[in-house]
C-alpha cells in the first residue's frame, strides 16, 4: 500500500469512527429525551421496565462520548500522516504543528472542545440526569455545526452558508434515523433480557416510527439539494470519482431505506407478541448493518475532490 493510499484509508476511516460515534450520541439523546416520554404515554406510569431503558441509553451515550474523543485523535493523527507521513514519520512535533498552526487544525479544535464538552455532559447525567441530558443535546447541536468546518462545505466555489447549513441538517437527520435506530435497538435488547417486556417493545417502536419517518424525509431532502448546489453537470455523477461514490451511497441509502419502510408497514403494527418481536430485531440487524455501509462510503466521500473546488 503506497502512502497516498494508507493516509486516505486513515482519513476515512477516522471519519468514519467520528460519524458512528455522533450517530450514537444524537440517538442516545433523542431515545431519552423524545422516543422515551411518547414511549411512556402508551403505558402505565411507573412501568418497571422503563429505567432499564433510560440505562441503556445511558450506555450508548457514553460509548459514544468516548469513542468521539478516540475519533478526533484519530483524525489529528490521520491528518498529520496525510501531510507529513510521506517523508517523516508521525510524532508529538508534528501533531502539534497540524493542530495548533494549520488551517486545518483552526477547524478542528472547535470540534474537539465540543466533544470534550459532550464527554462531560455524558458524566453529569449521572449527577443529574435531567440537566446532564440537555447539555448533551446541546453537545450534539454543537458538533453537528462544527463538523462541516473540516468537510467540502468550507471550500465550496458557490458560497459556504447554504453548503454548512445543509450538511449540517443532513448530519442531524442521519443522527435521528440511524443513530435512534442503534439506540432503540439496544433498549429492545435490554427489555427483552427484562423477562421479554414486548408491550414495551411495541411502545417504544411506535414512539421511534414518526421520528424515522421525518428524519428518512430530511435525510433525502438535505442530501439531494447538496447533489445540485455541488454538481455542476449530471455527467459528474458517473464520471468523477466522487460522483460514482455519491451514487453508491444513494443507492445503500435506499436499501437501508427500504428495509425501514418494511419495518414500519408490515412489522410495526403486529407488534406486541414475542415472535413479532424477534422478526423486527432480525430486519432491524440488516437496516443498521446497511447504515454502517452507509457510513462507510461517506467517510470515503468527503476526501474526494469536487470539480467545483
Amino acid at each position: 500500500m503506497s502512502g497516498e493510499t494508507l493516509a486516505s484509508t486513515l482519513l476515512s476511516l477516522a471519519n468514519w469512527l467520528t460519524y458512528l460515534a455522533y450517530l450514537g450520541l444524537t440517538g442516545s439523546v433523542a431515545g431519552q429525551l423524545v422516543i422515551l416520554p411518547r414511549a411512556v404515554r402508551h403505558e402505565v406510569d411507573g412501568d418497571p421496565a422503563w429505567p432499564v431503558v433510560t440505562r441503556r441509553f445511558l450506555a450508548v451515550a457514553t460509548t459514544a462520548a468516548l469513542l468521539l474523543l478516540v475519533a478526533s485523535a484519530a483524525r489529528l493523527y490521520a491528518q498529520t500522516y496525510s501531510v507529513f507521513g510521506l517523508d517523516e514519520s508521525v510524532n508529538a512535533e508534528l501533531l502539534e504543528l497540524v493542530a495548533l498552526q494549520s488551517r486545518w487544525g483552526g477547524q478542528w479544535r472547535p470540534q474537539l472542545i465540543v466533544t470534550v464538552m459532550a464527554v462531560c455532559a455524558v458524566v453529569s447525567v449521572r449527577l443529574l440526569p435531567r440537566a446532564g441530558w440537555w447539555l448533551c443535546a446541546l453537545c450534539v447541536s454543537g458538533l453537528a455545526i462544527a463538523f462541516p468546518m473540516t468537510g467540502h462545505a468550507m471550500a465550496h466555489a458557490g458560497g459556504v452558508a447554504l453548503a454548512w447549513t445543509l450538511q449540517t441538517g443532513h448530519i442531524v437527520a442521519a443522527g435521528l434515523w440511524l443513530g435512534t435506530l442503534t439506540a432503540v435497538f439496544c433498549a429492545i435488547v435490554a427489555l427483552r433480557a427484562a423477562s421479554g417486556q414486548d408491550d414495551q417493545v411495541a411502545a417504544l417502536v411506535q414512539a421511534f416510527s414518526p421520528v424515522a419517518v421525518g428524519a428518512v424525509s430530511a435525510v433525502v431532502v438535505t442530501g439531494a439539494w447538496t447533489t445540485v448546489v455541488y454538481l455542476d453537470v449530471w455527467s459528474d455523477l458517473w464520471t468523477t470519482p466522487w460522483g460514482r461514490a455519491l451514487m453508491l451511497k444513494v443507492v445503500l441509502v435506499s436499501a437501508t431505506g427500504a428495509v425501514g419502510a418494511y419495518n414500519w408497514r408490515k412489522i410495526r403494527p403486529r407488534l406486541g407478541a414475542s415472535a413479532e418481536t424477534g422478526v423486527l430485531m432480525r430486519s432491524s440487524r440488516l437496516e443498521l448493518v446497511l447504515g454502517g455501509l452507509v457510513l462507510v462510503v461517506t467517510a470515503i466521500l468527503v476526501h474526494l475532490p469536487i470539480l467545483d473546488q
